[in-house]
């Protein structure tokens, strides 16, 4: 499972609340999940805070946590 998909799920959020939070498609959402696509470190954030999360736990989990980790791609990618 992709470390979108946990954070959208803990948060209790749809793909498609999670992209009008963040301010993207519910298509980009799909594809970040899927792994056709990865957020930028900014795009990131914008999903961690829609979440309710801080990007710092996303990045760095606690020991313990069950996050996996996740790839980011060039800000010249971002949708």
């Amino acid at each position: 499972m992709s470390i979108i998909r946990e954070l959208r799920e803990r948060a209790g959020l749809t793909q498609t609340l999670l992209a009008k939070l963040s301010g993207v498609s519910t298509r980009t959402i799909s594809e970040y999940e899927s792994g056709r696509g990865s957020p930028t470190l900014r795009m990131l954030a914008r999903l961690a805070t829609a979440a309710g999360v801080d990007v710092v736990l996303i990045l760095l989990p606690v020991e313990g946590e069950d996050l996996h980790p996740i790839v980011l791609s060039r800000a010249s990618d971002e949708s």
